[in-house]
């Protein structure tokens, strides 16, 4: 099918008022959904990287081995994960927000906010609001939150960076609290073994009361052994 330009330019022509009001009503129709928009603002936070990371993560992923990238567990390689945890998440959900409206300190609940009150949808609409992104040359994390209220979507990504502190630091605390089990467990079995083979040289040396001018060498050789088993424990 050919299309004949000088009847296509008549038909124009003969629409040319339809087509302007076409055209009319879809501008104006965008310039009220932009007006009726609420201007949204948004707070970024920049987070340098810490902690040692796969130093042959590019090579392992180009040779099909990701899954064995392996990255130090205070490398800031896993704060995109902890961000977008629940545990993260609930902590910045749970906090009442104080800021600014037209002038009066409002108190904003996110729940009210967001207008959910399943937890599980509460949660997608605060990761809707919230950006979050890793350079993989530099390591660089990006968070950002883009609210209504500047100062609402600085607090929320403050309290994005504080329940991130606070999980590294009970991460740390539970690791401590670990080592410190495991230490004195250690303690409490050395000093278990201690005193047994304490009791066993003292047992030696009461049925065998002239240990100490003894010329037996199977006397002298057990009591040697007693006395370094004391000594290792």
């Amino acid at each position: 099918m050919v299309i004949d330009p000088v009847a296509l330019g008549q038909l124009i022509w003969q629409q040319r008022r339809l087509i302007m009001i076409a055209v009319t009503v879809v501008t104006l129709l965008t310039l009220i959904t932009v007006l009726l928009l609420p201007n949204q603002y948004r707070s970024t936070a920049t987070i340098l990287p810490s902690g040692a990371t796969d130093k042959m993560a590019d090579l392992k992923q180009l040779a099909g081995l990701g899954n064995l990238i392996m990255t130090d567990e205070n490398s800031s390689e896993l704060y995109p994960t902890i961000l977008a945890s629940h545990y993260v998440s609930d902590a910045v959900l749970s906090r009442k927000y104080t800021v600014p409206v037209d002038g009066q300190p409002r108190s904003i609940d996110l729940s009210d906010y967001l207008d959910q009150d399943n937890p599980d949808k509460l949660r997608q609409a605060l990761a809707d609001i919230t950006t979050i992104t890793s350079d993989k040359k530099t390591g660089v994390i990006t968070l950002s939150v883009e609210t209504e209220y500047p100062e609402l979507s600085q607090a929320i990504c403050r309290q994005y960076l504080q329940a991130l502190d606070s999980f590294n630091l009970h991460q740390r605390r539970s690791k401590a609290a670990e080592n410190a089990a495991y230490l004195k467990k250690q303690l409490d079995t050395k000093t278990s073994e201690l005193r047994a083979a304490e009791k066993a040289l003292a047992a030696f040396q009461e049925r065998n009361r002239d240990w100490a001018t003894s010329t037996n060498p199977e006397l002298l050789k057990q009591l040697a052994e007693l006395k370094r088993e004391t000594e290792v424990k």
